[in-house]
């Protein structure tokens, strides 16, 4: 039992040692350290895990203190003191020292050194590998520590300088360094920083171009030369290494990655701001990237200018989520916003420069989230957005990326702002910008998701601008293109709600003069809210061709117009200020509360010029508060054609303006004499936001339009096919499907038809397509505009289902056939209801022709019979009920009254027949015989001289085919043939009977 119980304590003491962590606190006297040992006093956390204490001593006097774990001073909380009982004497005069770890204060004595009245003490401790720490103390004399205010640098040519300004000038105990490394402190050096003058100090690095060098500025106490570098930690009293991050420095041009802050990384800097100005300063020998490792802060906005053929890659260093925040509440006094691209100095229009082939990611290597977000955080800032492109700057891409002002200013600018500028007489211009799948946000009032604007009016415009794929959410205008030159909006989603009154606002639009070449595309503006009361001139549009050159509108989905109950508000799906060719777009005004705008139209397209081409539109009103038109020309213009121009509102929706209101299409037709081939018909959408086709407006014909050369895809996409297209900007098949079918039908089909779910004609069996005879019996064929997945029937008339084609077997009523899916060639084997059946009969040869036919049939419920009309040899007669539809179930038997009474046919062999059916428009019936058989009017009354032994056998002679029967004498059948001319047989002797056509004779051979 005493050895488990010696055994737990020294675990528990074993454990207590290793618990242990480091000297955070101090006990002992006060002399003005303002310690004492009741209560421990926490050091100041130093580099390397050491901790600092600083005082000024108020006394001459022995200073006793001991090192504590915590701040307790009770038995177990551990501290370190002299390793026995005896107080030690510290006059090590900064030299480092040990002292031991004990769990009791009182398991040592105290460490003690002697002070001077007026002198400044720092005292370190840092605990050793193992449970002991080291400690030293400083003094620095009448002089308090000086501390390092600032770090700067100069290069020149490879040489680093830095630059180290000091609150005081050191004194003579003290002295400023300068720690290095080139390799991210997998080694480094220390050197002595020499005085320059005032309190500044300087050293300088000799480097070698492509060094990349971090560095700090340290200070220590009675160190008459640099620490070992292991102990450089441990031995600074005061020092400034930016924050923890230290500086960093690309010596020479810049290649390869670089990470953004630099961490345990080989390369890299605290901020993007560092790697900019860097960069700036230095160039780049080959391609750099700039890898963002975690959330940064910039307090400073920044200006890159690149004027190399290497690119510049920024983008997240990994899959996770990357933030860059810019706080600086004033603007620039140069070009405003965060990250200036073009720009080395944001304050200094002067250090306007070019910036090639920079690109924004914010995926990751591999990566398919959106990782990196740009957010302006500062609500005092008026014009700073997130990102502005300002100088001679070519082939910027910013993709994949999270876009966000949260500025309240009053200024027009973009979260990305693309700014063209005249300076000093020479023309700036970006050319060749990209934004691209990035989401895009701001809180202001006049701000624009994307904004092309001028500065000191240039006479060149951009060219090569490409807004695509973007997921813009803002108040005043989605993309505003105030000054470009060349640029396509493609595959946008939009979204405005305007919270102010007096502005005018829109998705996507020019307003300045001097646009040249505008192509937008496949957009989807789906909200288009406003709170304007101010009536004409403001409100909101969904698309504004203004500004000048030409603009090609095509493939847009418009909606989600929002407006106040009160006062009066413009709202226009595309207003026309510029020549345009507005092809297949989809516009839907939906009802709102506002009263109108006055002397400004609300309608779906307003031209205020005649260069305007309207074609193949779904323009739609469904206002019914105030006038509302599909398509208001205030400019008639040269082309408007094969649009969908449609108002569901009340008598104040139109169709369209010109001179007037024009309430009907056909109103519109005549005052404007345009679209002669516009429909207006109803069309379906997904839902409210998704202007896709849906349900009977997918394959419907009415919404067919020529094809337009410029408009090869749709919205999504998809191709559109030649020659017919869907109006809209959804094409969702092929209206020019066409699929040949082929059957093979009943004999005497004199037409068949089809019905199905063909373009154009959906089950239509009034005016169905018709097939063509060929040149093969009883078949049909036709080419007919169906999709490959139609379903379809046969008919053989039209304006009734019964005519369709049906299945059965014998002794069941036939059954109408399911629908067919595709088959190049079909057979229908029977009509489920013809109009009538003509029945042809004829006759076996060995079939005596009656002078009278006659049928028994269900047609009639099998009453009285129905005699057939003779033709020489043959008889016909049509069949008909009272409804004229015979069913393809009729049933019916054919009889002669000769030689007497019901002679009804009968199989060859006499066995009954059973009833036929109609299965055929025409019916060509051979009868083999009847019961009672006639004779042929060729048949020879006697067979005896016909017939004649031969030394074999039996030789017969024939006049006609004849059905011959040989038995012996005991009646088995010894042969059963049909014969034309001579029949011949070889017999043993015996008697036989020989039946030909059914009469008997006798015989011996």
């Amino acid at each position: 039992m005493k050895k488990i119980t010696l055994l737990m304590l020294l675990a528990a003491s074993i454990g207590l040692l290793q618990a242990q962590t480091s000297p955070d606190y101090i006990f002992g006297s006060d002399n003005g350290a303002g310690w004492n040992w009741t209560t421990g006093t926490q050091g100041t956390a130093s580099l390397g895990n050491s901790y600092k204490w600083q005082f000024a001593a108020t006394a001459t006097d022995n200073h006793y203190f001991k090192f504590g774990e915590t701040a307790s001073n009770a038995d177990g909380s551990g501290f370190w003191v002299n390793s026995s009982g005896p107080d030690m004497n510290y006059t090590g005069g900064g030299a480092k020292w040990t002292a031991y770890y004990r769990s009791n204060m009182g398991d040592g004595g105290a460490i003690y050194t002697a002070i001077t009245l007026g002198n400044y003490y720092v005292v370190k401790a840092r605990k050793q590998a193992g449970n002991d720490i080291d400690f030293a103390v400083f003094d620095n004399g009448s002089a308090a520590p000086v501390t390092i205010s600032s770090v700067t640098r100069t290069i020149s040519s490879n040489d680093l300088t830095v630059t180290a300004t000091a609150s005081a000038a050191a004194g003579t105990n003290e002295k400023i360094w300068l720690r290095y490394s080139k390799d991210n402190w997998i080694t480094s050096t220390t050197t002595e920083m020499t005085f320059t003058s005032g309190t500044s100090y300087a050293a300088t690095l000799n480097c070698t171009s492509g060094d990349f060098v971090s560095y700090y500025v340290l200070t220590t106490i009675n160190q008459t030369s640099a620490p070992a570098e292991a102990d450089v930690d441990f031995y600074t009293v005061n020092y400034n290494n930016n924050g923890g991050k230290n500086y960093t420095v690309q010596i020479g041009p810049f290649s390869g990655n670089y990470y953004i802050p630099q961490g345990t990384n080989g390369k890299g800097f605290d901020l993007l701001s560092t790697a900019v100005n860097n960069i700036n300063a230095n160039g780049l020998t080959g391609n750099v990237i700039l890898e963002i490792t975690s959330d940064i802060t910039e307090t400073v906005n920044i200006g890159l200018i690149n004027n190399s053929d290497f690119t510049i890659t920024i983008r997240p260093d990994q899959d996770v989520d990357r933030t860059i925040t810019f706080t600086q509440s004033g603007d620039n006094t140069a070009c405003s916003g965060n990250f200036v691209i073009g720009l080395s100095n944001v304050n200094d229009w002067n250090s306007i420069g070019t910036a090639n082939n920079l690109t924004i990611d914010g995926y990751a290597e591999g990566g398919t989230t959106r990782r990196l977000t740009f957010v302006n955080q500062s609500s005092n800032n008026n014009a700073c957005k997130p990102i502005t492109i300002c100088g001679n700057v070519n082939d910027v891409i910013i993709k994949n990326c999270i876009l966000t002002d949260l500025t309240s200013g009053t200024s027009s600018f973009g979260v990305v702002s693309v700014r063209v500028r005249n300076s000093g007489g020479v023309d700036y211009i970006p050319n060749n910008i990209t934004v691209d799948n990035c989401i895009i946000s701001t809180t202001s009032n006049t701000a624009a998701g994307i904004f092309v604007s001028n500065s000191y009016t240039p006479t060149g415009r951009p060219t090569g601008l490409l807004f695509k794929n973007n997921d813009i959410t803002v108040k005043h205008r989605g993309i505003s293109l105030n000054y470009s030159g060349t640029c396509d909006v493609i595959n946008n989603t939009i979204k405005v709600n305007q919270t102010s009154t007096g502005m005018a606002s829109f998705g996507i639009g020019g307003t300045s003069t001097g646009l040249v070449l505008t192509n937008v595309m496949n957009n989807k503006i789906i909200q288009l809210g406003t709170a304007n009361t101010g009536g004409a001139g403001n409100g909101i549009r969904g698309i504004q061709a203004s500004g000048g050159g030409t603009w090609n509108i095509y493939n847009n989905f418009i909606t989600g117009f929002s407006t106040p109950s009160t006062g009066t508000t413009e709202v226009v799906g595309i207003r026309s200020g510029s020549a345009s060719n507005i092809y297949h777009n989809t516009i839907v005004l939906n009802n709102v509360s506002t009263t109108g705008a006055g002397t400004t139209p609300t309608a779906g397209i307003v031209t205020y010029t005649a260069s305007c081409d309207i074609r193949n539109n779904i323009i739609i009103t469904e206002e019914d508060d105030f006038a509302s038109y599909c398509i208001y020309a205030s400019s008639l213009p040269t082309t408007s054609d094969y649009n969908d121009l449609i108002r569901t509102g009340t008598n104040n929706a139109k169709i369209g303006y010109y001179s007037s209101a024009q309430a009907t299409l056909s109103d519109w037709q005549t005052a404007s004499g345009k679209d002669s081939n516009s429909v207006s018909k109803v069309v379906n959408f997904v839902s409210a936001t998704d202007l896709s086709l849906t349900g009977t407006s997918i394959d419907d014909m009415d919404l067919a339009a020529p094809a337009i050369d410029m408009v090869s895809t749709d919205i999504f996409g998809n191709p559109r096919y030649t020659p017919n297209v869907y109006m809209g900007a959804h094409e969702p098949n092929n209206l020019n499907d066409t699929q040949t079918f082929t059957v093979t039908v009943p004999n005497g089909t004199e037409h068949v038809y089809i019905a199905g779910t063909f373009l154009g004609k959906s089950w239509d069996n009034t005016t169905p397509f018709e097939l063509t005879a060929t040149a093969n019996a009883n078949e049909f064929s036709g080419t007919f505009p169906a999709h490959s997945n139609v379903e379809y029937k046969y008919l053989c008339e039209t304006g009734d289902w019964e005519y369709q084609e049906a299945v059965y077997e014998e002794g069941v009523p036939a059954q109408r056939t399911t629908n067919r899916t595709y088959a190049a060639n079909d057979v229908v084997d029977i009509w489920y209801r013809v109009k009538s059946v003509t029945l042809n009969v004829s006759f076996e040869p060995s079939v005596g022709v009656p002078n009278q036919l006659f049928i028994s049939s269900s047609i009639n419920n099998w009453a009285a019979p129905i005699e057939l009309i003779k033709t020489g040899t043959t008889f016909t007669r049509t069949l008909t009920n009272d409804t004229q539809k015979v069913p393809a179930n009729t049933e019916y038997k054919y009889y002669t009254n000769e030689p007497f009474g019901q002679n009804w046919e009968c199989n060859l062999d006499m066995s009954e027949r059973s009833n036929r059916w109609t299965i055929a428009p025409v019916m060509n019936d051979v009868i083999q015989r009847f019961t009672t058989r006639l004779v042929t009017e060729t048949e020879v009354p006697a067979l005896a001289p016909r017939l004649m032994r031969t030394p074999t056998g039996i030789r017969v002679e024939l006049n006609e085919p004849a059905h011959i029967e040989l038995y012996n004498i005991n009646g088995s059948l010894i042969e059963k043939t049909k014969a034309t001319g001579t029949y011949t047989r070889d017999l043993n002797n015996g008697i036989y009977i020989i039946r030909i056509n059914g009469k008997s004779t006798k015989f011996v051979k």
